[in-house]
């Protein structure tokens, strides 16, 4: 009789414990098909890629961005370029997708059911392009002879441009001065007429729009890259009359000059 009791005893403890470990079994078994792994991985990239979307902005150069690392579900060959600014919070939006999304990918045995691709991939590096934090490959970049052809087609056009500009005046509001350069800063030191800088201007915004934007895209200031200039404040005057400067020889009166 004790012996029937104990037996009894042991299988009823048997399918207490058993029915959770066998329910929760199920539940895995029937959630870890390929479609439904990839459905979860596709939510944790779609949260990670917000995340980071969300700290890619605010730069000037590449200095002003960092890499963090990506969720451990969330396949690709570099991490996420953020502004260094944002690296805490991006990082801990990253955390939190991995902590939850994730989590479920791997609890549900996803990465032997549908496991990550493995790819060979080039070496990235943080960029920034267009005012954003960006991962750049070598394969983006153009190469110093693409560059430099950039650069003086866009430099041909402004030439152009400013041969055609006239530097009469009859007084000093009459001169601007403007950059004879495309694509990087410069100090400016071409004196125009005010009446010939809107056509100056727009000649100077295709340019922008084409050569440098090309130029900028091709990471041109990494591969040829251009001083910035510590400027002395220039403006222009109206030269009346030849005794008003030692370059009045060069310039009849009514001409627009240079005043350093």
């Amino acid at each position: 009789m004790l012996r029937s009791r104990l037996l009894s005893l042991a299988t009823l403890l048997f399918v207490v414990a058993g029915v959770p470990l066998l329910v929760a079994a199920c539940k895995k078994t029937s959630a870890s098909t390929p479609a439904q792994c990839e459905e979860t991985r596709a939510a944790a990239t779609t949260r990670a890629h917000a995340a980071a979307s969300a700290a890619a902005s605010s730069c000037v150069t590449a200095n002003d961005c960092v890499e963090i690392d990506r969720a451990s579900c969330d396949f690709g060959c570099s991490g996420y370029a953020v502004a260094a600014t944002a690296r805490g919070s991006a990082a801990a939006a990253i955390a939190k997708v991995d902590g939850e999304s994730c989590k479920e990918w791997r609890e549900r045995d996803c990465a032997k059911i549908a496991p990550l691709p493995v790819a060979s991939c080039a070496s990235p590096r943080v960029a920034c392009r267009k005012d954003r934090c960006v991962m750049r490959y070598p394969w983006e970049d153009l190469s110093a002879d693409q560059c430099n052809v950039l650069l003086a087609e866009g430099d041909k056009e402004i030439a152009e441009a400013l041969q055609g500009a006239s530097p009469g005046c009859t007084k000093d509001s009459d001169c601007k001065v403007v950059s004879e350069h495309a694509c990087f800063p410069d100090c400016g030191g071409v004196p125009i007429s005010a009446d010939f800088l809107s056509a100056y201007e727009a000649v100077r915004k295709r340019v922008e729009e084409h050569q440098c934007a090309k130029w900028h895209d091709g990471d041109c200031m990494a591969t040829t890259p251009r001083p910035t200039p510590s400027c002395m404040p220039v403006k222009a005057r109206c030269l009346k009359s030849k005794i008003a400067k030692p370059t009045a020889d060069r310039y009849p009166p009514g001409h627009c000059i240079i005043d350093r």
